[in-house]
């Protein structure tokens, strides 16, 4: 049986924040997991979960019941997830500062040469930050071990994104305890590790950095978003004006005394 750690991850975005979320796990973990969370598709006869269409009554839901009908569905799935032994990261950005500073980012990242955060896309700051978190947060591994990412598939992105886990496979400045393995993109419908993480993405765009609102659906909905973040015990990465103009200043400093 494959005992390698694997990471499955998600995104979720508004106009202000984008998010990348996910679990990682070892298969022994993975495996029952993706068992149960089969059978629960099966019971609500729903071909996958995602909390986006669920929350708001879009297909495949727009005949499962009412709100809160829909929301009892969303605990059951959830709650696996609570108590299942996963390990939750969470990456936010602050997509208008990063906007402000993109171009003066990539000017000085250019001038510092190869390696650096790339800033091209949102997108790809937060999986290089997911990536990096992920290696750095995850309890030692055995020898010979290796991380493995498994995102959902963003087409148009998939094979920038694999560009730049290679680059920072090979860069040489990850701990020997936690190497990076493998990354790929693939269709939720077939991975149930990636159905878990559309729900902690989902929580995590309304809970950083906090715009869950009093109406009475967003307190119902909370319940399923503690439900799914109870696991997220890592140290989330939120990534406010105040961080990304104190690291492009940084970097303006190293450039300075070259």
């Amino acid at each position: 049986m494959r005992i390698l750690p694997v990471s499955f991850a998600d995104e979720s975005n508004d106009a202000d924040w984008l998010m990348v979320a996910g679990y990682v796990a070892s298969a022994v973990i993975w495996e029952p997991f993706e068992q149960d969370w089969r059978r629960l598709l099966a019971k609500w006869d729903l071909p996958e979960f995602h909390m986006k269409p669920c929350f708001q009554g879009e297909c495949p839901f727009q005949s499962v019941g009412d709100f809160d009908e829909r929301m009892d569905i969303a605990e059951e799935f959830a709650s696996l997830i609570s108590r299942t032994h996963l390990f939750g990261q969470i990456v936010a950005i602050d997509l208008h500062a990063l906007a402000e500073i993109r171009e003066r980012w990539q000017l000085v990242r250019k001038k510092l040469g190869p390696g650096g955060w790339d800033v091209s896309d949102p997108y790809y700051l937060a999986f290089q930050i997911f990536v990096q978190s992920v290696a750095d947060q995850t309890p030692a591994l055995l020898p010979g071990e290796g991380l493995e990412f498994v995102f959902d598939c963003k087409p148009g992105f998939d094979g920038n994104a694999v560009d730049i886990f290679s680059q920072m496979k090979a860069s040489g400045n990850w701990p020997p305890k936690n190497p990076l393995r493998g990354v790929s993109h693939r269709d939720s419908a077939e991975y149930p590790g990636l159905q878990a993480a559309d729900i902690l993405a989902w929580a995590a765009r309304r809970e950083i950095p906090g715009s869950s609102g009093d109406s009475y659906r967003s307190k119902r909905a909370k319940r399923v978003l503690d439900l799914a973040m109870s696991v997220a015990g890592g140290q989330n990465s939120v990534w406010s004006k105040e961080i990304l103009t104190g690291l492009l200043e940084d970097m303006e400093k190293q450039l300075a005394t070259q």
